[in-house]
This record gives structure tokens, C-alpha cells and sequence, in this order.
């Protein structure tokens, strides 16, 4: 990455899952934390950051391959498909050079055309054609709850782009620590599952959020939508801003016990 100002810590924190050993019949997990800043060409007053924090397993009791498998699941969820075979190394440095490339080419167009109008129409705000070319991307991936051989891996993303306000998402992935995959939805339950589970899914949510609450919600979005991770207590689905309420309400979670759900798992995932 050329003229970029890169602050950089490598595996800032490592957290020891059983004994201290670097042997993979240890699991020890790591974290690879990244920071990247660069300005715009048309005004260096204006710029992007970039950040990432990333937990993986540094080793697995489950031995080299199996290690490898899960991390290239976890490199899936945080970064995408397409950087899938990079270490979490190499996939931030990749995913880093295409959003800077695609900021300048972006934010330099809005610039542009900010910088136009100004001069066409005077500045009578308080803002200048830099003003909405600052932009922001962070992820964070984190080992979540843990279920049987099920792993839940929490990504968090946000971002500004412009405009009003940014966005922000949190979303689940569930990983089979025997394979190194990620288990969809559609894996964890059997063929027909959607209606039924979509009415336990609206019997929490309403239970939980109030009557009142529930009937000002966007109710044809409370269904299964595959943002879904496991603990304990059940499965835990993960609604985005605007997905079934307002922006302000947030991130909005609900979790179904296994108990419930029991009727419709797939007993190849999940034995209860």
C-alpha cells in the first residue's frame, strides 16, 4: 500500500484457552488488531480509517489442518468470500487496498462535486467540500458463545460514508469445530422449519419488547434471516437497523430455547 499511513499491532492481546503450550494439541486463541489511514488526494484534510480487530486461533487441539479450516471460516465472515485461502493477515492488508482504491476514486467524485457547488452557490453552512469525505470502516470478529461442537463467531461492522449517519451491523456465524465450516441456518434445521420457527420468533419478540411495542414493528421482517449463533440457552437471531424496526431502535436480538426449537433441528448438527 503506497502513501498510506499505517499504525500497526500484531497480535496485541492473546488470550490462552487451557495450558500455556504451543502445541497444537493446545487451543490458543489470538488477536491480530490493524489500523490504516489514508488521506484524499484533492485535500489531505479529509481521509479514511480503517480497522481491524480480529480474534482466531493461533492453535487447536484439533490439530494444524483442522486450525487452518476454522480460521479460513473466520477470514469468510469477517472480510468475505472472495479472500477466503488468505491468512487474517494477508486478508486485512487485501480488503484494506481495495476500500482505500474505492475511497478515492468515491469520496474524490463527491468532492468534486461539493467543491462545484460551493463555487457555484456560495458556503453559507457550516461545512466544507471535505466535510463529508472523512470516512470510517471497522470490523471486529470475536469468539462468541460456544453450543456442543457449535462455535458462535461474532463479526461487528461499521461504517460512514457520507451522508446523515453511518451504519452498523452485528452479525452471528456459526462454526462446526469437527469440520472447520460454517453452518447455516438452513443446515442447523429441517426442510419446512421457516413458518413454525417464525412464529416463535414473533411469540419472543412480542414478549419481550410489549404489545404496544411489538404491533409499531416491521412484522414481515421478523423471520429466520440467517444471522443466527448458538449458546446455552437456544438459538439467538440478530436483526439489523431497519430490518424490523427504526434505525434508532438498534440492533434487536431474540433467542429461542432449544426446547422450543427442538421439533425442527437437524439432529445431524444437534443431538438433544
Amino acid at each position: 500500500m503506497n502513501n498510506r499511513i499505517l499504525t500497526f499491532w500484531a497480535v496485541a492481546g492473546t488470550l490462552v484457552l487451557g495450558m500455556v503450550s504451543c502445541s497444537e494439541r493446545e487451543t490458543e486463541v489470538t488477536k491480530y488488531e490493524n489500523t490504516y489511514e489514508q488521506t484524499l488526494v484533492q485535500d489531505d484534510s479529509a481521509s479514511v480509517k480503517i480497522s481491524h480487530s480480529i480474534e482466531y486461533y493461533k492453535s487447536f487441539n484439533g490439530g494444524r489442518a483442522l486450525r487452518n479450516k476454522i480460521n479460513n471460516s473466520i477470514v469468510r465472515s469477517c472480510f468475505g468470500v472472495e479472500y477466503a485461502g488468505l491468512t487474517v493477515e494477508e486478508a486485512s492488508d487485501a480488503v484494506s487496498d481495495t476500500l482505500i482504491a474505492n475511497y478515492q476514486k468515491d469520496a474524490g467524485e463527491s468532492y468534486d462535486e461539493y467543491l462545484a457547488y460551493s463555487k457555484d452557490n456560495g458556503n453559507d453552512y457550516d461545512w466544507t467540500p471535505a466535510t463529508f469525505c472523512n470516512w470510517y470502516y471497522g470490523t471486529v470478529g470475536a469468539f462468541g458463545e460456544k453450543f456442543m461442537n457449535l462455535q458462535t463467531y461474532q463479526v461487528f461492522s461499521e461504517s460512514y460514508t457520507g451522508g446523515a449517519h453511518g451504519m452498523y451491523y452485528s452479525i452471528p456465524y456459526v462454526i462446526d469445530l469437527t469440520s472447520g465450516e460454517i453452518v447455516t441456518e438452513n443446515d442447523l434445521f429441517l426442510p419446512g422449519y421457516v413458518a413454525p420457527v417464525t412464529g416463535l420468533i414473533k411469540e419472543r419478540l412480542e414478549s419481550e419488547q410489549g404489545s404496544d411495542t411489538f404491533e409499531t414493528m416491521f412484522q414481515e421482517g421478523m423471520v429466520p434471516n440467517g444471522k443466527c449463533g448458538v449458546s446455552l440457552e437456544g438459538v439467538t437471531w440478530f436483526y439489523q437497523p431497519y430490518e424490523i424496526a427504526s434505525y434508532a431502535e438498534g440492533i434487536i436480538k431474540v433467542t429461542v430455547s432449544w426446547a422450543d426449537l427442538k421439533p425442527y433441528l437437524n439432529s445431524e448438527y444437534l443431538k438433544l
